[in-house]
């Protein structure tokens, strides 16, 4: 018996609650032994899983999108701020959080304002900042690779290797490289068949998959600050 595209939408629903209940477990666990960047992502899982069940619920009983929705897009940036802030020393001394919180600020107003403004209708290409969304995977892609590059420098790949925050970083990146590729591509897509396909590939299946070794990454914790000193 062959599986619809409505059959693997609800399994990569379910799938998607058990991984993010798997990962926010392991963070729980290890939450005291965790350093600040880890809290933050797995404080961004908490808070998406919870914006997400409000979504569902109010599409359930009002249809259409919500403005709640919009929470998501503006939060990617408060992740990235605050995440690569307290990285490595050198980010913190700049202070690059609130430079990051700014321009993705600014970004968002001017996205807003001349480019996709807020709408409640159903049409794909207009019910998702797509564009935002991509300005935030190279945002966070870009200073992925400054850090890596700043923890090589420093410190041998060996002891990186059993360093949790250096895989974390590599999870992340990968994982925004995604879904950038995902949010160049979704404003050609012209049916639903091929929008749900090219999520399901690109967006729902490597998401879960990310979560779930994010969270294997949060029970590798060992000691409580496991930032690169300087």
């Amino acid at each position: 018996m062959h599986l619809t595209i409505d059959d693997w939408r609800e399994v990569f629903f379910w799938f998607d609650k058990v991984v993010t209940v798997l990962a926010l477990t392991a963070g729980v666990y290890s939450y005291k032994k965790l350093s600040f960047p880890a809290k933050v992502v797995f404080w961004s899982i908490l808070i998406t899983a919870v914006i997400e069940f409000i979504i569902d619920e109010l599409q359930k009983r009002f249809l259409g999108i919500t403005p709640v929705m919009y929470v998501c897009y503006f939060s990617d940036v408060v992740e990235t701020a605050l995440f690569f802030n307290y990285c490595i020393p050198r980010f913190r001394k700049i202070r690059l959080g609130i430079y990051i919180l700014l321009a993705g600020l600014l970004y968002w107003l001017v996205n807003t304002i001349f480019f996709q403004p807020i709408t409640f209708n159903d049409n794909l290409k207009k019910n998702s900042y797509f564009y935002y969304e991509a300005f935030n995977s190279i945002t966070f892609v870009a200073l992925s690779l400054v850090t890596l590059y700043f923890m090589f420098k420093d410190t041998s790949f060996k002891q990186l290797r059993n360093n949790p925050l250096f895989a974390l970083i590599l999870i992340l990146m990968f994982g925004r490289g995604l879904v950038y590729i995902y949010d160049i591509t979704i404003p050609f897509v012209t049916t639903l068949k091929m929008y749900i396909i090219l999520s399901m590939s690109l967006e729902w299946l490597p998401n879960d998959l990310f979560i779930l070794a994010t969270g294997y990454i949060f029970l590798r914790y060992t000691k409580k600050n496991i930032a690169i000193e300087h």
